[in-house]
């Protein structure tokens, strides 16, 4: 057990059947239910969901500190990763200890910033082919995340195999989309047998994963043997070696990574993307201080990586937009023994949800937390916030690996769209979250985008 003096008692949460606990209230509105909580029990408590199974759910920033940093050689992904390694293999997103730690120092050369200066000419190419797509039909109403989704997923292909339009990339581009739905269905039905349920998106999901496998591989294969060379992610990983051993990767170790990087690009920036363009839609004065700063700094170009640094507001609207609705909403860890954070035990093989969605609307580190203000990541504000008052990517050795690519693919899109669009709400509209892997807006959002004169 870690060394720190137990002086508090974790509350337990009551209510809720002998066999089913919490799961129906979970099911019905989960964020709002720990929304409530948080409010009225406090910043840590147990829940029962179903017997025998309960959660511990955090908003605490010390015992997040305590889970991802100071004590996070103790931590491992939670039981509720298991969806995601069905579809993702062993990636850096759900792998654990030496292996992740190798894994990890053999592809954190392909994200150094040279590398992504690189990348932002492909970002740049899908983006400018896409943004009249918007402008279409005087301004009908466009369904802003259909678009970014359809926009990040070709980014996210030329960015791991370079070659656009392909046959290949389809093929992926399809059984992604398929096992993207699976993971989203299987965090809805989280029990171990759902996966052989014979329903649509269980059988459409088996009938693609063996031959996007077989199609990956392929590819990694023709690379080995010399037929074929890209400047992408791909040949970046193919060519790492381990500075001890000199090995690299195997097939299925670099499959994996593919795979893991295809999901970390494309979905969690595509909502990222959506949510802001709904913020800058409900707020003017914040689009037209975006529109004034992309004006200046771009000139009618494009996004380079130069801009990544002097787009300043444009990057506090980005933040903003992912404090308000952090793609990536929720944490879940287990502790591998009995552990002590910030006063609390928390037994070997607890379940600790990390609920970013509340931390980041917490009124301890958030004045007037629902209004959107880009200017709380002003330089001087953010240092005297708690450090895990904002972790969009996670935070301490698992930091998201991408981060940097999905913040470079936000800027250029966004500043983009700002730059040639004024955007517009659509009356009459329920915007909805749906907390799914990520944070997806349930319906879509219907948007205008008038040409700017």
């Amino acid at each position: 057990m870690s060394t720190d003096s137990i002086n508090k008692k974790i509350p337990k949460l009551a209510g809720g059947g002998l066999l089913l606990g919490q799961a129906r209230k979970l099911q019905e509105d989960i964020i709002g239910f720990f929304m409530k909580n948080m409010r009225l029990v406090g910043d840590i408590y147990q829940l029962k969901i179903n017997f025998p199974l309960t959660l511990t759910v955090n908003t605490d920033t010390e015992i997040s500190k305590c889970m991802l940093v100071s004590q996070n050689k103790l931590w491992v992904k939670s039981r509720n990763y298991k969806p995601l390694k069905e579809v993702l293999g062993n990636g850096l997103l759900v792998s654990e200890g030496d292996f992740w730690l190798s894994q990890r120092r053999l592809s954190q050369p392909a994200f150094h910033r040279q590398r992504l200066a690189g990348m932002t000419e492909a970002m740049n190419s899908v983006i400018t082919e896409s943004i009249a797509d918007l402008g279409d039909n005087d301004a009908a109403p466009i369904d802003i995340h259909s678009w970014a989704m359809k926009v990040t997923m070709e980014i996210v292909m030329r960015a791991l195999f370079s070659k656009p339009d392909s046959t290949d990339n389809r093929q992926i581009s399809k059984a992604m989309k398929a096992g993207n739905t699976y993971m989203n269905w299987r965090v809805q039905h989280p029990f171990p047998f759902a996966r052989f349920f014979p329903n649509e998106v269980v059988r459409n999901y088996r009938a693609h994963k063996d031959s996007v496998d077989q199609v990956i591989i392929g590819l990694i294969e023709d690379r080995r043997s010399g037929n074929t060379h890209g400047e992408d992610l791909l040949q970046m990983l193919l060519d790492a070696r381990d500075e001890d051993t000199g090995e690299g990767m195997n097939n299925q170790q670099l499959k994996d990574e593919l795979l893991t990087l295809f999901v970390a690009g494309h979905e969690t920036t595509a909502v990222a993307i959506s949510w802001c363009c709904l913020l800058l839609a409900q707020n003017e004065q914040v689009q037209n201080n975006m529109y004034d700063e992309v004006r200046e700094q771009l000139r009618g170009a494009t996004v380079s990586f130069k801009h990544f640094a002097s787009l300043e507001y444009s990057r506090k609207v980005i933040d903003e937009a992912m404090r308000l609705y952090p793609p990536a909403w929720i944490l879940s860890r287990t502790p591998t023994e009995d552990v002590v954070c910030n006063g609390y035990e928390i037994p070997k093989g607890s379940v600790v949800e990390n609920f970013i969605y509340g931390i980041h609307r917490h009124p301890d580190h958030w004045r007037d937390p629902e209004i959107f203000d880009p200017n709380r990541f002003d330089k001087s504000k953010i240092a005297e916030r708690a450090k895990y008052a904002y972790m969009p990517f996670g935070g301490g050795p698992r930091l998201c690996i991408g981060n940097n690519f999905a913040l470079l693919e936000m800027l250029c899109t966004l500043a983009c769209i700002v730059q040639r669009y004024r955007i517009e709400m659509v009356k009459d509209q329920q915007i909805e979250m749906q907390p799914l892997v990520t944070l997806v807006p349930k319906n879509g959002i219907l948007l205008r985008f008038h040409e700017r004169k």
